[in-house]
């Protein structure tokens, strides 16, 4: 009697898995976080536009001049890139360590050739 039992205990769950079956979320394959990018102007008249921003290390700037040559700037991130009037080139900001670093433009005017970026 008690296997009798125990048997259809078994048919039943059995059935009741079939009409109402368990779904197992589908795992999501890990994928890298898209990178932030922005976009700067170098004028001869506004220097750098913005001149500051607020990013995550590895984000992207891209700098367009409109006036004149150019030349964008900083030791600690390796970063020296000549831009000719006219012309848009993306610089990436790669720090070793969160922090605040200025890029210096070159071609700018004076007082307003420096783009402060924070790295969080």
């Amino acid at each position: 009697m008690r296997y009798l039992l125990l048997a259809v205990l078994l048919v039943a769950t059995v059935a009741g898995c079939v009409r109402h079956p368990v779904l197992l979320p589908t795992p999501i394959p890990p994928t890298a976080p898209p990178l932030a990018s922005f976009s700067v102007t170098a004028t001869d008249q506004n220097g750098l536009v913005p001149n500051s921003l607020i990013v995550t290390g590895g984000a992207s700037l891209s700098i367009k001049t409109f006036d004149s040559d150019v030349r964008i700037t900083n030791t600690e991130l390796g970063i020296d890139t000549a831009i000719a009037k006219g012309e848009t080139k993306v610089i990436k900001v790669q720090p070793r360590q969160p922090g605040t670093y200025a890029l210096t433009c070159e071609g700018c005017p004076a007082g307003k050739g420096t783009l402060t970026v924070e790295v969080r």
